[in-house]
C-alpha cells in the first residue's frame, strides 16, 4: 500500500478529526461510499459519503492529486473557494446536499 506524503497525511487526520471516524483506505468506484484511494504518496480518490459534513473545510484544497470527490448525502450548502485549486479533479459528487 502506497504511504502518504506527510503534507496529504495530515490533511487526512484532519479530515478525520471534523467527523469524528477513521477514514478507510481502498479502491474506489463509480459506488464509492466511504473511504480514500493512495496512488504514488497522493490521496487521488475520496469519499466522504453520509458523513453528516454542513461544510467543506478549506483545507481540501490542499490535495492537489485528488482526482475524485465524492460528498453525497451530506448537509452541504457550499464549497469552499479552495475547491478550485483541485486541478485535477475530474468526477465530483455532491448528490443529496442543500446546494
Amino acid at each position: 500500500m502506497d504511504e502518504l506524503k506527510p503534507e496529504e497525511k495530515q490533511v487526512l487526520e484532519k479530515l478525520e478529526e471534523v467527523i469524528g471516524k477513521t477514514i478507510p483506505r481502498r479502491t474506489l468506484s463509480n459506488s464509492v461510499i466511504f473511504g480514500v484511494e493512495i496512488f504514488g504518496g497522493s490521496i487521488i480518490g475520496l469519499g466522504l459519503y453520509g458523513c453528516d459534513l454542513g461544510h467543506l473545510p478549506p483545507f481540501i484544497g490542499d490535495l492537489g492529486g485528488l482526482r475524485e470527490l465524492f460528498l453525497g448525502n451530506n448537509k452541504l450548502e457550499k464549497l469552499p473557494s479552495s475547491i478550485g485549486k483541485l486541478t485535477s479533479l475530474v468526477k465530483l459528487d455532491l448528490g443529496d446536499n442543500l446546494i
